[in-house]
């Protein structure tokens, strides 16, 4: 009687860690896929950054273009001023 209530609870406990086990393989599996998305989401940010950068460098750009085309503006101004006058 007692080697049969032995055996049941070995049973049993070996069981309950089987269960324990499916459980931290699940648990395991979310801590990677919350690690991937994680990695996911440092790349995207990653790339604004990047993109963020590189706007700021065609701004810098377009503000030289814009200083040059004002200037050129200035000069045909005053080449027409001084056409008229002659």
């Amino acid at each position: 009687m007692f080697m049969k209530q032995f055996i049941e609870s070995m049973n049993l406990i070996a069981y309950d860690m089987e269960e324990m086990n499916n459980g931290c393989k699940k648990a395991l599996t979310f801590i990677r896929e919350i690690n991937e998305i994680s990695q996911i989401n440092i790349d995207f940010i990653s790339n604004i950054g990047l993109s963020i950068r590189q706007q700021m460098d065609f701004a810098g750009q377009l503000e030289k273009e814009a200083v040059v085309l004002q200037k050129n503006m200035n000069e045909l101004e005053s080449a027409i001023t001084t056409f008229r006058l002659e």
